[in-house]
């Protein structure tokens, strides 16, 4: 698989692995690879911060990993909807009800439609 394909989604951590061969023929790390680890490095500290009880921070984060993780594999991947649906329980502990229910719905249609 070259590096111009779409990342596989690793089913048992719901986490976008990265594939390819950019950094072997070039010796620096490609943009999708940078993308992936900033990716997860949001997604870690929204989970970090929800522990922490830090409810907007890990908003932010995860608002921001699911950004990075749409331009990577698409709106409907399975990985951005897990991400979605955290999202939307994390605005429900919020008492952000409306917006939680939009992506509850968001989700549903999208696992439907799959």
């Amino acid at each position: 698989m070259n590096h111009a394909e779409l990342p596989n989604q690793n089913s048992t951590s719901g986490d976008i692995k990265a594939t390819g061969n950019y950094t072997l023929a070039t010796g620096l790390k490609s943009p999708r690879t940078l993308r992936l680890r900033r990716y997860r490095r949001y997604r870690e500290l929204a989970i970090r911060n929800q522990a922490a009880g830090k409810l907007d921070s890990a908003q932010r984060c995860l608002e921001k990993a699911i950004l990075i993780s749409t331009n990577l594999v698409g709106r409907d991947n399975t990985a951005v909807v897990a991400d979605l649906e955290h999202l939307a329980l994390l605005m429900q502990a919020q008492g952000k009800h409306v917006v939680s229910r939009a992506l509850f719905e968001r989700v549903k249609r999208v696992r439907a439609s799959a």
